[in-house]
């Protein structure tokens, strides 16, 4: 299977927020969120990052963007949203906060499930998002201080 068919079936089990379909669809693989310096067996690593995305955000939406697709491997541009109802990596819930990150997946096929997926996106970016961060303007006025 191309990295079409194993990206697609990938997708789905995200949107549908199921992590026994993400290990399922990334079955001996391996998983890197890079920012978050999680990496290792997707059967292990998939439940431990996406299980707390979809506790944290029981309303997450995977948004695809561009989708590059070179043979078995794909580079995807992803925007997740939603609103966050427990914490997420240590961060508490804020009233009014609501989930709009972008990441970059890179993909790799083998067979019909995903080999390797990576995972990037700026860590400080969702900290600012979800209020765990001083504001920037708060930030560029410690600067200036």
């Amino acid at each position: 299977m191309s990295a079409k068919g194993a990206l697609g079936n990938l997708l789905a089990a995200v949107a549908a927020r199921d992590v026994d379909a993400v290990v399922a669809a990334a079955k001996g693989g391996r998983i890197e969120v890079v920012p978050l310096d999680l990496k290792g067996a997707a059967s292990t690593k998939a439940k431990e990052y996406f299980g707390q995305l979809f506790t944290a955000f029981p309303d997450l939406e995977i948004n695809v963007g561009k989708t590059v697709i070179a043979g078995d491997k794909a580079l995807v541009d992803v925007v997740l949203t939603g609103t966050q109802k427990e914490p997420y990596l240590d961060i508490a819930v804020s009233d009014g906060k609501s989930l709009v990150l972008r990441q970059a997946w890179l993909v790799e096929a083998g067979g019909a499930t995903v080999s390797s997926l990576k995972i990037f996106f700026c860590s400080n970016e969702l900290k600012w998002i979800l209020g765990a961060n001083k504001s920037y303007e708060e930030a560029i006025a410690a600067v200036g201080a």
